[in-house]
């Protein structure tokens, strides 16, 4: 008899569930992976934001003069600026104190996200010397936008500016706004700036009165600059800055220097020409016009506190601007006439 066939071989077929095993384990890893990039993940920068601090980096530091710092600082995606007056808020990890700054300018830079400050090492300022020590490549926390006070073209005749150290930063930044970063310059109003500093070597650097001095350079008849020191200590009574030559009034700023500012006097051939009217018979002299309308003018005030209160008058103990006194309360500010403390 032949023998039986032996029987063909068959491979066992695998459990529905030990087909998936490998689909199930390779999904977990993968979401295992993803939950551990999400929440391991180096945090994404926070963007600036007036309420909250986020960090920026100092990108330049230097010491233009010896009790004051320049930086430039790169912001955390940062949206355009207001209009002026705009400040920076820098905090002091250390003791939690934050103080405002003015930048000079608008956003500029790689990017367009950098700003540049002026700070004054003050004396027991806490924010001031902690940023003096700061390097670059390091960062500082901030936040921003907020306005310190609201700027209204009011088609103004004059614009006055008094400044102290480094209280010549919001009109800095006004003038870059009105003047240098637009295509069109004021075709009304007059700018002046009265600025003060106790000594040459203290007067602000060349990357503030440099383009403030090419500014009345080009248009003379919008805006004028003068400076005054306490004192030149034996140097000479210009300032140079690159091509320009500046003089410096050797006085602190003074009431004259005020009325000059809002009523110049007339060139001399005109002054010459009134003593001769003054000399004539009545029935010889031209028809007097009328007095012509006061001018519409803006002081803006800007410096350390003891200047402020010389000039404008103390703040109200909500530190909220007060009332006007000081100078310029004596003067009358009366209809038409403005004055804003910063």
């Amino acid at each position: 008899m032949p023998p039986p066939p032996s029987p063909t071989a068959h491979a066992v077929p695998s459990p529905p569930k030990l087909r998936r095993l490998p689909l199930a384990l390779g999904t977990t890893v993968l979401g295992l992976s993803l939950a551990s990039w999400y929440f391991l993940r180096p945090p994404s920068p926070k963007a600036l934001d007036p309420a909250s601090y986020s960090p920026a980096l100092i990108t330049s530091h230097t010491h233009p003069t010896p009790r004051t710092s320049l930086l430039k600082l790169r912001l955390p995606s940062p949206s355009p600026p207001p209009e002026p007056f705009y400040v920076l808020w820098v905090k002091s990890p250390q003791v939690q104190i934050e103080r405002p700054y003015t930048p000079l300018r608008g956003l500029e830079g790689e990017g367009g996200e950098e700003v540049e400050l002026w700070v004054r090492h003050e004396r027991g300022g806490e924010v001031s010397r902690y940023l003096s020590g700061r390097k670059v490549g390091e960062e500082v926390e901030v936040r921003g936008w907020t306005r310190s006070i609201q700027w209204q073209d009011k088609d103004w005749d004059e614009v006055i500016m008094l400044s102290g150290g480094t209280g010549i930063a919001p009109f800095h930044q006004l003038l870059h706004h009105l003047f240098l970063s637009s295509p069109v310059p004021p075709q009304k109003t007059r700018f002046t700036l009265l600025h003060g500093s106790r000594s040459p070597s203290e007067l602000p650097p060349p990357e503030i009165l440099g383009p403030l001095a090419a500014l009345q350079q080009r248009w003379p008849e919008r805006f004028r600059m003068r400076l005054f020191v306490d004192e030149l200590a034996g140097g000479p009574a210009v300032h140079s800055v690159g091509d320009e030559r500046l003089l410096l009034n050797e006085r602190r700023i003074q009431l004259d220097d005020l009325l000059r500012a809002v009523d110049p006097p007339p060139p001399p051939r005109f002054r010459f020409l009134g003593r001769v009217m003054a000399l004539l018979p009545p029935f010889m002299s031209p028809r007097q016009e009328e007095k012509p309308k006061r001018n519409k003018v803006l002081w803006l005030v800007s410096g350390p506190e003891e200047m402020v209160e010389a000039y404008a008058g103390p703040r109200a103990r909500d530190l909220s601007e007060g009332e006007v006194g000081g100078v310029l309360g004596s003067m009358g500010t009366g209809k038409g006439w403005e004055v804003r403390k910063l």
